[in-house]
């Protein structure tokens, strides 16, 4: 094989690498925030935070449903807005809420999160029904 030959091999192959790894960069990718959002999870639960994420949550009831948790179980919530969310930020919300929300049912023995909601719900529609 000729000099020229074998630049013209070396460069497809280069090209095909890069080809590769730029696919297999952008595949793999799209679980980076949901790993953080666990890894996350796992050192606030580390240091005994016990904490949940939602988002585009019901304003009146967030008062309600935040000091539930808090009060109740010591439970904190962040409310982040859904209608500037990112397909990143709810991955890493959602990856962050599979373990702590695990975590909580665990120590618990019980769906607090999922009660705390409903009671805030039902507190809410008993405040304004009797306004």
């Amino acid at each position: 094989m000729d000099t020229q030959s074998q630049i013209l091999v070396r460069a497809m192959g280069t090209a095909v690498l890069v080809m590769g790894l730029s696919a297999w960069a952008a595949s793999s990718w799209y679980p980076v925030p949901g790993m953080c959002g666990r890894r996350a999870a796992e050192r606030d639960l580390q240091r005994g935070v016990y904490k949940v994420v939602r988002f585009g949550i019901t304003a009146p009831a967030l008062p309600y449903f935040s000091a539930l948790l808090g009060e109740k179980y010591g439970v904190k919530v962040d409310a982040w807005p859904a209608c500037t969310a990112s397909e990143s930020q709810k991955d890493y919300a959602d990856a962050y809420d599979a373990v702590s929300e695990a975590a909580i049912r665990q120590r618990f023995g019980h769906d607090v999160v999922g009660e705390a909601w409903q009671e805030a719900v039902a507190t809410l529609q008993t405040t304004h029904a009797t306004r």
